[in-house]
């Protein structure tokens, strides 16, 4: 992986692990070589396996566990992983992980995370997702993801496992704005609910405002979008040597799939998904399509890369 990386040539400045041993092993050898100290952050820790822990990927073990999540990407954020936790949770603990590295100033920091994170976070955020890259090729120890963008902006995906991404078909940028249409709502509910097991009266009424709020506005996003992107379709035909409108921020994150290992090979107690999400602050005001303008920033301008093979983008994932 250090090697790997060191053959991209791009300036990496910062080094995030999850807090399981084996995302910190394998960051070792490039913490070496680049003279950098990882920070370990448990937001970017793998998807609690529940009821399939300790289970065998192969066979019912590895089909239980991944189909909660595959109906995340499709939207339905609520599914939980039996004996474990729903998408909302995995979605806010590991937006909240990436809002730490960005707001950290790192241009190009590289995070050694795990396949299911990265495959899953990946396929629920981007604007262009190909959910049968999951079944063509499921990322394996080594390989990257890179996403561009920020939470702010929104995550446009460029390279998966040294394969690249073409630009978003009509079809896929409908469905992404059925599915923002369809989580809003979820994601509401899920932090109302958070606020009230806090016990905290302001931080109820605020979630509770937030959610009405993003409830309210995410059909007139809907509509707005879709006719937006209806227009540009036929524009392009019209005028097919209109230049692209996509843009996306400096910033990247790199995070690389660790080693296989254990579950006894956990640095310190693994919270639960369902946890709450801490809030952080930013001041950024421009927020992604579907969540509140409060919320935490889930991947930043990143680059998501599984270790050993080099991405195009500004971050890798583990």
């Amino acid at each position: 992986v250090a090697a790997a990386l060191a053959a991209n040539g791009a300036d990496y400045d910062a080094i995030y692990t999850s807090n399981m041993v084996r995302t910190i092993e394998t960051a070792a050898p490039f913490a070496t070589a680049t003279g950098l100290t990882p920070t370990a952050l448990p937001g970017f820790r793998e998807i609690n396996a529940g009821w399939f822990e300790g289970w065998s990927d192969a066979g019912p073990g590895g089909i239980g566990y991944v189909l909660a999540p595959a109906l995340w990407t499709l939207g339905a954020r609520s599914v939980r992983v039996p004996g474990g936790g729903d998408g909302n949770a995995f979605d806010g603990r590991v937006d909240a992980a990436l809002r730490l590295v960005e707001d950290s100033g790192a241009q190009n920091p590289v995070v050694f995370s795990h396949a299911a994170t990265i495959m899953f976070w990946a396929m629920m955020n981007v604007d262009n997702p190909d959910l049968g890259l999951m079944l063509r090729h499921r990322l394996d120890n080594t390989e990257t993801v890179v996403v561009q963008g920020s939470a702010e902006e929104g995550w446009t995906l460029t390279n998966w496992a040294g394969l690249p991404v073409g630009p978003t078909s009509l079809g896929t940028k409908l469905f992404v704005a059925a599915r923002d249409l369809v989580v809003a709502p979820q994601t509401a509910a899920y932090r109302v609910a958070q606020a009230f097991g806090s016990g905290d009266i302001r931080a109820i009424a605020t979630a509770i405002r937030d959610g009405v709020g993003a409830v309210v506005r995410a059909p007139v996003r809907f509509a707005v979008t879709v006719v937006r992107d209806v227009v540009d379709e036929v524009d392009k035909v019209i005028r097919p040597s209109a230049p692209e409108t996509t843009t996306t921020s400096d910033t990247g994150v790199t995070a690389l799939p660790s080693r296989i290992a254990g579950p006894a090979e956990v640095s310190e107690p693994e919270p639960a998904d369902e946890a709450p999400v801490k809030t952080l602050r930013t001041t950024r005001t421009v927020k992604k399509p579907g969540r509140p303008a409060t919320a935490p920033r889930v991947r930043d301008t990143t680059e998501v890369k599984r270790a050993g093979r080099p991405a195009d983008g500004a971050a890798n994932a583990a």
